[in-house]
């Protein structure tokens, strides 16, 4: 069964970064790629508030600028961490009149041609580039780390939504939202529980779209449809097919236990 994509919100990047930071992964981050992921994200976010108050970037169409001379020609104060990355070399900044970039060059401390190209065009080899939440181009191994960042950080919140259902039965003798026509996002049981048997429910996995929810009044199913958004599958009539090795792979829960979820 394939869910309708819905309009995506772009998932909290340094929340993914914090979770990567203690992910394992194949190839694992190192403290300079955290340190620099971080610091790029935190110039793009400052660039972009110089750019909502100035109507523009000071920089525009002059090309590539370090960030800390960006701030200066703005008469504003770089945020601290912000200007360098975590080898220590100058964070490159470009904009132009609609939107910025910030790059770092990485281990190598050479561009790719990719994010040498003006906007950066991506990916980016071993360099950081970001233009937007969306077009974030990071190392593999960081890349990896994050995503499995927002996998553990799904679960998460999809184990408190489990709760929510276990501890309504108990007290209600039936499950929240009762029985629902297909799978419906879960904040439409918001008001049915919120505060009373969570203090905030979580509506959107990691990648900000809907965790999905399904129930017949006895038996229920929580889902993610994972980095792509699509469900693969109609979780009703089959409850998941355990360990799974995509990050677009859907993670299952049904009736209290996850049923598919990353190896």
């Amino acid at each position: 069964m394939k869910e309708p994509m819905r309009k995506r919100k772009a998932a909290p990047f340094l929340s993914a970064l914090v979770i990567a930071s203690a992910s394992v992964a194949a190839a694992t981050p190192t403290p300079e790629d955290l340190v620099t992921a971080r610091a790029v994200f935190l110039a793009h976010q400052a660039i972009g508030g110089l750019h909502s108050a100035a109507g523009g970037c000071p920089t525009s169409g002059r090309g590539v600028v370090d960030v800390a001379a960006l701030f200066a020609e703005a008469k504003q104060p770089a945020p601290e961490g912000a200007t360098v990355d975590g080898w220590g070399r100058a964070l490159l900044a470009w904009c132009d009149g609609a939107q910025w970039a910030v790059i770092s060059k990485g281990a190598d401390g050479l561009l790719s041609d990719a994010c040498a190209a003006m906007p950066p065009a991506g990916p980016c080899g071993d360099d950081f580039a970001m233009l937007d939440e969306q077009r974030v181009f990071l190392p593999p191994n960081v890349q990896q780390a994050m995503e499995a960042g927002r996998q553990k950080r799904t679960m998460a919140d999809m184990r408190s939504v489990a709760m929510v259902f276990e501890a309504y039965r108990v007290d209600n003798n039936a499950l929240p939202g009762g029985p629902t026509t297909g799978f419906v996002p879960v904040e439409t049981i918001r008001g049915a529980v919120q505060p009373v048997y969570i203090r905030e429910l979580p509506v959107q996995d990691a990648w900000g779209q809907p965790i999905w929810i399904w129930s017949d009044g006895m038996h229920y199913r929580i889902v993610s449809a994972g980095k792509d958004g699509e469900m693969d599958a109609d979780y009703a009539t089959t409850p998941g097919s355990g360990a799974t090795t995509s990050v677009d792979s859907d993670i299952v829960i049904a009736d209290g236990q996850f049923t598919q979820q990353p190896a």
